[in-house]
């Protein structure tokens, strides 16, 4: 997901993140790197096909990938729009610091823990 956010920039880079939850671990499986129809440095948008074609996969959609190309991986206000619409687990790459945070939003929004299994 760095290396996809680095090639779309300065545009924001955006993708499918597949798996399943178990005990309250969002376990991924596979990204799927879609176009950003905004072709935008400062949003992402999924087209209507590549949603549809997400959501109709035998696979679980556990989450929303995007990059920030300048700023920080903190939800801006149009993610949080989002985030109320679709309540998965959304990863930001910032390409100020090459950092990843994850964010869910349910009443309110809360940081979730990125472990990878050389994380120990």
């Amino acid at each position: 997901m760095a290396r996809h956010s680095v090639q779309c920039a300065p545009n924001e880079a955006c993708g499918i993140i597949y798996g399943n939850i178990r005990d309250d671990a969002y376990i991924v499986e596979d990204v799927k790197f879609v176009e950003n129809a905004s072709s935008s440095p400062i949003q992402f948008t999924m087209s209507n096909a590549d949603t549809i074609r997400a959501y109709d996969s035998n696979s679980d959609v556990v989450g929303i990938y995007h990059s920030h190309p300048t700023s920080a991986a903190i939800p801006s206000g149009m993610d949080r729009e989002y985030m109320l619409i679709n309540p998965v687990a959304w990863v930001i790459y910032s390409g100020a610091d090459q950092k990843f945070r994850a964010w869910h939003m349910t009443d309110d929004i809360h940081e979730l823990l990125i472990k990878t299994e050389n994380s120990g």
